[in-house]
Parts: C-alpha cells; sequence; structure tokens
C-alpha cells in the first residue's frame, strides 16, 4: 500500500526539502576571477539543485546521480526526496530510504531526520520506534529543530509518569521551541500548563501557546481563546507583557 503523499509531505516539509537544499548549495558564491554565468560549468551540483526546483528532472536526475556515486551527500539526499514523492522519477520508498540511509551515514543532519521517520512509519523499510530515536537523536544533536522536536514527543510517548524521563522530554521540546519551532511553542505551553515534565507555570504557559498561535499553528489559536476564558486578567496581562518585552524565538524552516 502507497503512503499517502499528504503524509510524506509533512515529513519533507519538516525538513525543509528543495529550499533548505537549493539554498545551502548555493551559500558560497563562486569565486569573483569568474563571471556568474560560468557557474553552471564550475558547479554543475548547484545547477542540478537549481533545474530540480523549475521541476526540470530530466537535466537534473543525472547530474544527482553522477555526484551521488561519488558520495556528494546533498544530491544523494535530493535524489532520496525524489523517489520518495515519484517526482521525475517512479515512487520507491524502498530506494529513497537506501538513499536517505546513506545520506545520515555520512553525517546529514536533514537525511538522519527524514531516514528516522520512515523508521518510525514503516516507509519504505521495517518500522523500528527505537531506531527512528536514535537517527533523530543524531539530528538532535545538530541542532535540527523538527529533529529535537520529534525526539522530545517519542519521549513523552513513553515516558508515562516518569517525571525524569518527562522532564528530558521537555527539554528536548524547550529546545526545539528556542531554535524558533513553531509546534514546539504550542507543546511547550502544553506542558508548561500542565505541568508535565517541569513545574506549572500559567503565565509561561498561555504566553508560549499565544506565540504558536501568532506563528500560524491552528491548535494554539483556539486553545490559547480557550485558556484567555480561564485565566486572570492580570495572568494574561503579565503573558502579553512578557511576550511583547521579550522577543520570541523566530519561527523557521528546519534546517
Amino acid at each position: 500500500m502507497r503512503t499517502p503523499l499528504s503524509s510524506i509531505r509533512l515529513l519533507l516539509a519538516a525538513i525543509g526539502l528543495m529550499v533548505g537544499i537549493i539554498a545551502t548549495a548555493q551559500a558560497a558564491p563562486p569565486p569573483t576571477s569568474y563571471a556568474p554565468q560560468a557557474q553552471a560549468i564550475l558547479d554543475p551540483l548547484s545547477q542540478a539543485l537549481k533545474d530540480l526546483s523549475l521541476q526540470n528532472y530530466k537535466s537534473a536526475l543525472p547530474v544527482l546521480q553522477q555526484y551521488a556515486n561519488n558520495s556528494q551527500v546533498k544530491a544523494i539526499f535530493a535524489l532520496a526526496n525524489l523517489y520518495m514523492m515519484g517526482q521525475g522519477v517512479d515512487q520507491d520508498q524502498a530506494k529513497a530510504a537506501d538513499l536517505y540511509q546513506k545520506a545520515a551515514g555520512l553525517g546529514f543532519a536533514p537525511a538522519q531526520y527524514a531516514f528516522g521517520g520512515l523508521l518510525e512509519h514503516g516507509w519504505g523499510v521495517k518500522a523500528d520506534e527505537n531506531l527512528a530515536m536514535q537517527w533523530y537523536g543524531r539530528a538532535a544533536a545538530q541542532d535540527l529543530p523538527a529533529a529535537c522536536f520529534r525526539l522530545g514527543k517519542m519521549l513523552l510517548q513513553r515516558a508515562a509518569s516518569d517525571a525524569k524521563k518527562q522532564g528530558i522530554a521537555f527539554a528536548w521540546i524547550t529546545h526545539a521551541s528556542e531554535l524558533g519551532y513553531p509546534q514546539a511553542h504550542y507543546d511547550r505551553g502544553v506542558m508548561l500548563w500542565q505541568g508535565n515534565g517541569t513545574p506549572r507555570d500559567r503565565v509561561e504557559a498561555y504566553r508560549w501557546i499565544v506565540s504558536a498561535a501568532q506563528a500560524g499553528v491552528g491548535e494554539a489559536r483556539k486553545l490559547a481563546d480557550q485558556l484567555a476564558s480561564v485565566l486572570s486578567g492580570a495572568e494574561r496581562s503579565e503573558a502579553l507583557a512578557r511576550l511583547r518585552t521579550t522577543p520570541m524565538p523566530a519561527p523557521m524552516q528546519a534546517r
């Protein structure tokens, strides 16, 4: 059974998909002694990644395959995304998983996160939550916001009533929120409200949930309205004052 594309898109959106790859590939400008139009000749991988953004798969694929054969991690990762989505190639989740694993083994955090997602859900590989957490952990150690968040969520699911484990989960979700991951703003607020893994703090909880709502997290808008009716006027005012005077981490794409 083919995995719904909507679910795959959620996974790939969290790692920035092509936008992040292209931005990284073009981060270093070509030598100033060369004309800009020569960049495609000097840097065919960057050109191939640009072609992908324009859906020029026919021209991009041979270049990506050549660089992937030489263990160029961005090319391997880009190919994995294409096989996962079935863009320019026949969809093949098992092949995508192999490519993600290869890029992950080379230390590329987005691939580590993506491979963890495949292991968690059993897409193209046998589901293995323990192994998924290991790969999430490797990406989280490189400050990939989505990986920090997902690792925290999986730890929380396993924590039950263990306060120490809940605290570790809260620490990872907090780290993801400090890196600007909007959904982590929401979950941090919920944990603060419930006193789950951290002392209960109604004011800080409301502050983070409002921040998530401002960042576009749909469920946060509804919860913020519900909590506003429970909090005192003084608590609401304090939370909003903190939000104004202390800038919250800016929402960002997973990097």
